[in-house]
């Protein structure tokens, strides 16, 4: 479910103290690490379980969090060079 859905779920509900953002983060702190929160600038936050997240998606692991900044630096770098030949 997205972020929407479940607000839209907690009003309907009769819930009316919690904003939506207030409300994903609640979530999480009762849910803990098993809630998986994704989120992207301009669209609803998608919510999903851990345990069941390899069936809807294809997750994978990652060493640290540097690997995945020098590897987005890298393609960063390679579009960049691809655009300047256009």
């Amino acid at each position: 479910m997205n972020s929407l859905e479940i607000f839209g779920l907690y009003i309907d509900n009769g819930g009316k103290t919690l904003s939506r953002r207030t409300l994903i983060y609640k979530l999480s702190e009762i849910c803990g690490k098993d809630l998986l929160v994704l989120s992207g600038n301009g669209v609803a936050s998608l919510l999903l379980f851990r345990s069941r997240a390899s069936s809807l998606l294809h997750l994978v692991a990652t060493d640290t969090e540097e690997e995945d900044e020098r590897a987005m630096d890298r393609i960063a770098q390679k579009i960049a060079m691809e655009s300047r030949d256009c």
